[in-house]
C-alpha cells in the first residue's frame, strides 16, 4: 500500500541486458506513480570455488568473469563522496541515500546522464502550465567502454503519471535518436501535452553488438508550477 516502500527494479545482472519485458513493467510502474529506481548488480549467484572446479570447469566458474561488470552509479555531491566505500547499514550514508533517493544508473558496463534544467536523475524538474517543450540533456563518457568506444543510440522513453489508472494506464511514448558519432553530449526536445500534469522521463544510451552494453538513467520527474509560468 505504500508506494515508498518499493524503491528499485534489477535491469542487469553480471553483465546481461535487460529485456524488453523488464523496460516495460519498470514503465508500468512509472505510469502508476511508483518512483522506482534502476539498478544492476553481479552478485553472480555463485558458490564458491575450489581445486575440482578450476580442473574440471564444474559448476560456479561460469559466473566468475560476470562479477563486476554490472553495477549501480550512484551521484553523490562532491564534499560527500566516501573515500573508502560506504556503509550499508548506515540509513545516512551519501550512498545509500543517493539509491535511495533515485541518483542512479544501471549498467552493464558503461556510465551516462541525463539532466532537465538543474534536475538530474531522481529529481523534479518545474514546467510551466499548458503545452511544454523540454530540452533532455544526455553525456556520456568519451570512451564509453573499452569494447565500444561510442554509443550507437540514445533512447527517451517517457510519459503522463496516472496513479490509480488501472486499466487506463497511458502508455509510455518513446523517441529513439542516432548517437552523434562526433560528440558525447547530444539535447533532445520533448513536446509535453497540456494536460499533462506530472510526467516522467528516462533515457537509455546504448552500444548494439553480439552482446549490447548500456545504461539506464532512472527518471527524472516534471511537474507544473504556476510560478513557473511567471519566472
Amino acid at each position: 500500500d505504500d508506494p515508498a516502500a518499493f524503491r528499485a527494479i534489477e535491469l542487469t545482472n553480471g553483465g546481461r541486458f535487460p529485456t524488453k519485458e523488464t523496460l516495460a513493467m519498470w514503465d508500468e510502474l512509472l505510469v502508476q506513480g511508483y518512483e522506482v529506481w534502476g539498478v544492476g548488480g553481479s552478485d553472480a549467484h555463485s558458490r564458491s570455488v575450489d581445486v575440482r572446479d578450476l580442473l574440471h570447469g564444474g559448476p560456479g566458474l561460469a559466473n566468475l568473469g560476470k562479477i563486476g561488470v554490472s553495477r549501480t552509479y550512484a551521484f553523490v555531491p562532491e564534499d560527500l563522496a566516501p573515500v573508502e566505500g560506504y556503509d550499508a547499514t548506515d540509513p545516512d550514508d551519501p550512498v545509500r541515500r543517493a539509491i535511495y533517493s533515485g541518483g542512479v544508473v544501471a549498467s552493464n558496463g558503461p556510465r551516462a546522464l541525463a539532466v532537465i534544467g538543474d534536475a538530474g536523475p531522481g529529481e523534479t524538474a518545474t514546467i510551466p502550465p499548458g503545452e511544454v517543450t523540454v530540452q533532455v540533456g544526455i553525456l556520456w563518457p568519451l570512451a564509453f567502454s573499452s569494447e565500444h568506444p561510442h554509443p550507437d543510440r540514445v533512447r527517451l522513453t517517457y510519459s503522463k503519471i496516472a496513479p490509480g489508472c488501472g486499466d487506463a494506464c497511458p502508455r509510455a511514448l518513446v523517441v529513439e535518436r542516432d548517437a552523434p558519432a562526433d560528440s558525447h553530449v547530444m539535447t533532445v526536445p520533448l513536446a509535453l501535452p497540456a494536460e499533462w500534469e506530472r510526467a516522467y522521463v528516462r533515457v537509455e544510451v546504448v552500444a548494439d553488438d553480439d552482446k549490447p552494453l548500456g545504461a539506464f538513467v532512472s527518471p527524472i520527474f516534471i511537474e507544473r508550477s504556476a510560478a513557473a509560468s511567471a519566472s
